[in-house]
């Protein structure tokens, strides 16, 4: 028995190699076979992106032959007034990117005007060369790279020819730095690791990626050079200047001639492929391990399960209950499950009444939870609206009574007048919480100061926290633009959580209330050095009646709705808020973060604020304006249409984006109203779509929707649109939103 037991585990074990080896060496060949393909495809778009660049810069080039050639046609050559042409070099030069001269030059290469004062000069014979084809060929020229010894840098010129009775007159040139052609090559983007060169026809190098004071005015390596002459565009393996092994790839310019070559450190392709062969065989001597430990274990578990099935024959014919022992071989499964049925059906049901029994257990704790919570929150209510019921009515008997004096009276007044705050406030919030539960809390929002809502809010309380000998600490920073908001509302979440904090800071504590901008978003944090928060009670602390302790030995008051009307009003304006606490005793800091209006948006808001009572001169606000509506609902298109067509716009609406991409083929609308959630392509889609189209890509886009929170705002945004509108929208508001965005308002 013990020999037929090594015989089985001997077996697995070499059906578990036989069944590995070659699955290894199978992924290791398609391992080698994805390198290769990676690597064909890292040249591929490298030799893609050379050719990008390259289209870049001849982009560049082009633009300013385009102004020079717009200079040549003047008639100011007929004359030549150098003084006239030095005043118009200097105005256009500051215009054009790199531009730090202008020269003129006649076809025997005398310079005649130079903006660097070289007039009179005749060009050294290496300069020669752009006037010598500008002449022959009577067409526009680029030279290639050249030293200035006075300016301490590198340029190249750019020359086109003055014609005068279909012959050449001048030869009218820019001198550019060869530092905006580096400029064009970081803004491109090399791939991670890798670096961008520009050689001339010399060949010398005029613009690098990385490493441009050292290597500019210097020739290319040999590999690069070798390459370059037998092909414009292709790669090579060789070694970048920095003498690391590299896999590039160029291509040529047929317009200025000048070549863009991208060179990938060798490791950065080989490196991952290494590291891919290493892991593979990690895991394939894992996996060899493991399934030689599979099969000593499935052969131990074989001659387990035939044991089992013994024993098992034994115990069921003393009457024994019978252990259950399952094996995943199924003829030893076979051989055991008739003995084992009985023992398994009942081991079911017995299961089957334990489960019961727990989840009953489990449904009656939850519903005694549930009644506690309840009597809980009954109790609390109770207590706390009849605690300033009871100092009212208190007092108001001692007043009747007529036996208090001066200064009694008033304090009797001040108590009353405190406690009926209070016990509204209670009922408000009460009130509030159950409105946002039904879904019935409305907001009046318009365009909101922070800073005056925080010192509105910090002075209510100020005469609570001088009484308590709490300091108050108010610090708002310069730079935090308005917000879209309820400033009832706003005054209310500050409240709250002052009102929060106040209760628990003992005498002499501090709170600090700030205000600040970080990105796009208004922060306002309330930081006190109170009794905390505990660990186990901050993850709640904005749920519903949540609080530290319930008990009548509690230290303070409240019904524990105050944080989460906090929580509801600030996702209402589509802002968050977090608290933070290092636990009991170390104090508490509440972090609110509101979405601050765009420049664009704040001022149509302001606009239409201050315009109040003049809606009638608002009927022509939008006079011929061209708006294009994009909505797929049909009630909401004519909504906004009409709301649009009655301030004097000239609205077409339709309904999909391909409706709106075939108008704008032969449209330029002036402002652009578009919905986001749409069946054949999103809003954000759409924009992404106009601002890619050059005639297209100024024209204001505003977002009106009914994704209004704070995340759908910014992505909205990042997609291209100019202001973000929520649903529903008031009809005047969205006049104005419309001719902020013309500059109408």
């Amino acid at each position: 028995m013990q020999q037929g037991r090594l015989r089985l585990r001997t077996l697995l074990a070499l059906l578990v190699l036989t069944t590995l080896i070659p699955l290894g060496l199978f992924a290791g060949l398609l391992i080698g076979r994805f390198g290769h393909q990676q690597r064909a495809i890292v040249e591929r778009q490298n030799v893609e992106t050379a050719r990008a660049i390259s289209v870049a810069i001849d982009q560049e080039v082009e633009s300013g032959r385009s102004a020079l050639q717009v200079l040549a046609m003047l008639d100011i050559f007929d004359t030549l007034e150098p003084a006239w042409l030095n005043r118009l070099a200097l105005r256009l030069i500051p215009g054009q990117p790199g531009w730090y001269a202008m020269v003129l030059a006649a076809p025997s290469g005398h310079i005649l005007f130079d903006t660097t004062a070289r007039t009179g000069e005749v060009a050294h014979l290496g300069e020669r060369e752009w006037i010598h084809a500008v002449v022959t060929t009577r067409r526009s020229a680029v030279s290639n790279l050249f030293h200035d010894s006075e300016a301490g840098g590198y340029f190249y010129m750019i020359a086109v020819p003055v014609m005068s009775d279909g012959a050449v007159k001048f030869v009218l040139a820019a001198k550019v730095r060869s530092s905006s052609l580096s400029e064009i090559l970081r803004r491109q983007g090399a791939p991670p690791g890798g670096v961008v060169t520009l050689i001339d026809r010399t060949p010398r190098i005029m613009a690098r990626s990385r490493g441009e004071a050292q290597f500019v005015g210097k020739a290319p390596s040999e590999n690069f050079r070798l390459a370059s002459a037998r092909m414009t565009e292709g790669i090579f393996q060789g070694r970048l200047l920095e003498g690391v092994p590299a896999y590039s790839s160029l291509s040529r310019s047929p317009v200025t001639g000048w070549t863009v070559g991208i060179g990938m450190p060798a490791e950065s392709i080989a490196g991952p492929i290494r590291r891919s062969i290493w892991e593979l065989a990690l895991v394939g001597v894992a996996l060899l391990g493991a399934g030689i430990i599979s099969a000593l274990i499935l052969g131990r578990a074989l001659v387990g399960a035939l044991t089992s099935a013994s024993s098992a024959a034994r115990g069921l014919a003393r009457g024994e209950a019978i252990e259950a022992h399952h094996s995943r071989i199924f003829e030893a499964e076979e051989l055991s499950h008739g003995l084992l049925e009985a023992a398994a059906i009942l081991n079911v049901r017995l299961l089957e009444r334990d489960q019961a029994l727990l989840a009953a257990d489990a449904a009656r704790r939850e519903a005694e939870a549930l009644n506690r919570s309840k009597d809980e929150f009954v109790a609390t209510m109770s207590h706390e609206l009849r605690t300033p019921l009871n100092a009212i009515y208190g007092w108001v008997r001692l007043l009747r009574s007529g036996k208090l004096d001066a200064g009694r009276h008033e304090h009797a007044l001040e108590v009353i007048e405190r406690n009926t705050r209070a016990q509204t406030q209670l009922i408000e919030d009460l009130l509030d919480m159950s409105r946002i539960v039904t879904g019935k809390l409305r907001l009046e929002m318009r365009r909101v100061d922070l800073a005056t809502a925080l010192q509105s809010a910090v002075e209510g309380l100020r005469p609570t926290a001088v009484a308590k000998e709490i300091e108050i600490a108010l610090d708002l920073r310069t730079g935090v633009g308005p917000i879209n908001g309820d400033p009832d509302r706003l005054r209310q979440i500050v409240w709250n959580l002052l009102t929060n904090s106040l209760k628990f800071t003992g005498k002499g504590g501090r709170i600090e209330v700030s205000l600040d901008a970080e990105g796009s978003d208004a922060v306002v944090r309330v930081t006190d050095n109170g009794s905390g928060i505990a660990p186990d009670l901050l993850p709640y602390i904005f749920e519903r009646f949540r609080q530290g302790s319930s008990s009548p030995a509690r230290t303070h008051g409240g019904l524990g709705i105050g944080l989460a009307l906090v929580r509801h009003l600030v996702e209402m304006h589509g802002g968050t808020v977090v608290a933070a606490s290092d636990g009991d005793g170390h104090g508490a800091s509440f972090t609110i973060r509101l979405p601050m209006l765009s420049q664009r948006a704040s001022s149509g808001m302001e606009s239409a604020e201050s315009s109040s009572g003049r809606d009638h001169t608002d009927a022509m606000l939008l006079d011929r304006v061209q708006v294009l509506v994009l909505e797929d609902d049909p009630d909401a298109r004519d909504l906004i249409s009409t709301t649009l067509r009655h301030a004097g716009a000239l609205v077409t609406a339709v309904a999909s984006m391909p409706e709106a991409l075939e108008f704008l083929t032969t449209n330029v609308p002036q402002v652009v109203v578009s919905d986001i959630a749409m069946p054949n392509g999103t809003g954000h889609d759409f924009v992404r779509h106009l601002r890619s189209m050059p005639h297209l890509a100024k024209v204001p886009a505003i977002a009106l929707t009914a994704y209004a929170r704070s995340e759908d705002r910014v992505r909205s945004l990042e997609a291209g649109f100019d202001s973000h509108i929520g649903k529903p929208v008031d009809p005047p508001m969205l006049v104005r939103a419309v001719a902020a965005a013309v500059e109408r308002i």
